[in-house]
């Protein structure tokens, strides 16, 4: 087994910095080309779509085959740094070959179910309709309707969005990335683990696709909602982060700069929690690796000047010029804080955290959290694991059982190597610090990063060196894996479930109204552009209202009871 020198304890630093001799570095050929050619593509349709605001120009369909073409030479040009065996334009090449293929199948998936999430139509799609419409969130930030989420989020997976519908038709085609992300998280940290040393090709497809499709990406698969993406950029930064504080390659800088800048321009999350991790590598290189520190400093410091500066001027800029701060309207707005009953908010944050782990899967906003027995489901979670945005023990009905079993795997890891032991709780601690730094760490979706702690322990029960205890902490760090794919696996046939369920009801609806409208007025009232869209997009002839003259109006399928339909008069 190969074991890095700073695991096995104690290296000095000429060791240290010649360590790639003696480890194997993650990042060669075309599992690299492919992470970054990933990252590069969407980072190229963030500044293609800046720019042509700046210029006073839409996002139109010259901008995904232009960011393409950048991202493949930019993909080139950092595969030639890196040397390797295979020439740097087989790599860029197979690498973006792979990244399209992944991306359509995206694009097959992203339209077999329409996004029925309540913020997906509330506002996601809503701006990015309104970006469809021409909108130039540089020289008009703000709206005639004053949707603040809208005018004052970040946006980058709306420009994203708004580029792959401008070319293939659909709005629900910009969910593609929803696929994308986290295959290059899961191939990302499959290289990391063969870099480790030797193991079992099939542990470590377990183990990445365990970390990549969490039950937060599973939930959002169909929706344009932030947080899946989140997350898979999070597992990136933490494995480009590793992969420069063990084998200082200075060429994995630059995958972290491009993921840096698509977490910033994501979601306000996003800057907080991969500004925390990088302070904390940060603060460990320091510590150990002082020829290192330097060089990720200057990444971590142009990620977040380009990010917030340049990419994010607006939001960060024009939110701090006319509101103030930054992260308006956050944290005064605090949206979760209306999610749950005011006794529960009320508690400190490691008591909402520990409540929401050990409960119930649970949407319900207006119920206290049920603690239940780890490793049971029970039918009232059946009930909700098809919803996108779980409030209880949104991270599925087994993670609680995972989390009683840390215990005996740090035991297990202390025992064998106490320098991987250590390397274990500094990581947990930085994760758990991104975690509390937010007031409410109940609701998964928002902290999202806690998936990644029991995932921790099983690399550490597997790769830590040492005979003592070797097959029992293999067997716990499978155990683990197998506990949260079953996890996994139920969370995913509960939305199926939800999605296919909801999906053929508006479906026939649609079928029904559209034999109905050749002799009857369909009438229709509601406050989503959303749903408007996607009834002209079904072909439906139909007329918006301000009051539907029917005394029982049926509820539009998807649409959580904001939109009503009934029949009017007869046409002519």
């Amino acid at each position: 087994m190969r074991i890095h020198p700073s695991m096995a304890g104690g290296p000095t630093e000429r060791q240290a910095e010649n360590s790639r001799s003696h480890g194997v570095p993650a990042w060669s050929g075309l599992g690299r080309a492919f992470c970054f050619y990933a990252l590069a593509l969407a980072v190229a349709l963030i500044c293609l779509a800046n720019l042509g605001f700046l210029l006073g120009l839409a996002v139109g369909p010259w901008n995904l085959p232009l960011a393409a073409a950048l991202a493949l030479a930019g993909t080139w040009a950092w595969s030639r740094s890196a040397g390797g065996g295979a020439p740097a334009w087989r790599d860029a090449l197979l690498g973006a070959g792979l990244v399209w293929a992944v991306l359509g199948l995206g694009l097959f998936l992203a339209t077999r179910y329409n996004d029925m999430s309540y913020d997906g139509q509330c506002y996601h799609q809503l701006a990015i309709l309104s970006l469809l419409d021409g909108w130039n969130p540089l020289w008009e930030p703000y709206l005639p309707f004053h949707h603040y989420p809208v005018q004052n989020y970040p946006k980058a997976f709306w420009y994203l969005a708004v580029s792959l519908t401008q070319v293939f038709g659909s709005v629900e085609y910009g969910k593609a990335f929803n696929y994308l992300l986290p295959t290059v998280a899961g191939a990302a940290l499959f290289q990391f683990l063969k870099g480790l040393g030797r193991s079992p090709f099939m542990v470590r497809l377990l183990l990445s696709l365990t970390a990549a499709f969490t039950p937060t990406v599973l939930c959002q698969l169909n929706s344009f909602y932030l947080d899946g993406l989140l997350v898979s950029g999070l597992l990136l930064a933490l494995v480009f982060s590793l992969e420069y504080y063990l084998y200082g390659d200075r060429r994995v800088l630059g995958p972290l700069l491009l993921v840096s800048l698509f977490l910033i321009n994501l979601k306000y999350t996003g800057l907080v929690y991969v500004g925390l991790f990088q302070i904390g590598f940060w603060l460990a290189l320091l510590w150990r690796r002082r020829q290192r520190h330097w060089a990720y400093f200057r990444c971590a410091a142009a990620g977040g000047l380009l990010g917030v500066l340049v990419l994010g001027f607006n939001p960060y800029v024009l939110n701090t010029v006319h509101f103030g701060s930054p992260v308006h309207p956050m944290p005064g707005e605090n949206v979760a804080r209306y999610q749950a009953p005011q006794e529960f908010i009320a508690k400190n944050r490691v008591e909402k955290l520990a409540w929401s782990l050990f409960a119930h899967c649970s949407a319900n906003m207006k119920s206290m959290p049920q603690l239940k027995i780890p490793f049971t489901v029970s039918a009232y979670e059946w009930e909700h694991l098809g919803t996108t945005s779980l409030r209880y023990s949104g991270l599925g009905p087994w993670f609680s059982g995972a989390l009683i079993l840390l215990p005996l795997a740090l035991l297990m890891v202390w025992r064998r190597n106490r320098a991987w032991a250590k390397a274990g709780l500094a990581l947990c601690g930085l994760i758990l610090a991104s975690v509390f730094f937010i007031p409410e760490t109940w609701f998964s979706r928002f902290v999202p990063q806690i998936w990644f702690i029991p995932l921790l322990w099983a690399v550490a029960l597997w790769w830590s060196p040492g005979e003592k205890w070797r097959a029992a902490a293999r067997a716990l760090a499978v155990a683990i894996c197998i506990i949260l794919l079953v996890n996994q696996a139920m969370v995913l046939a509960g939305n199926w479930l939800d999605w296919h369920g909801v999906q053929s009801v508006f479906d026939g609806q649609v079928e029904d109204l559209r034999k109905a409208s050749q002799t009857r007025q369909v009438l229709v009232k509601g406050p989503w552009r959303a749903v408007r869209n996607r009834l002209d997009s079904a072909g439906l002839r139909y007329e918006w209202v301000d009051e539907l003259p029917c005394a029982e109006p049926q509820r539009i399928a998807g649409t959580h009871s904001t939109h009503w339909y009934c029949l009017g008069e007869n046409t002519p």
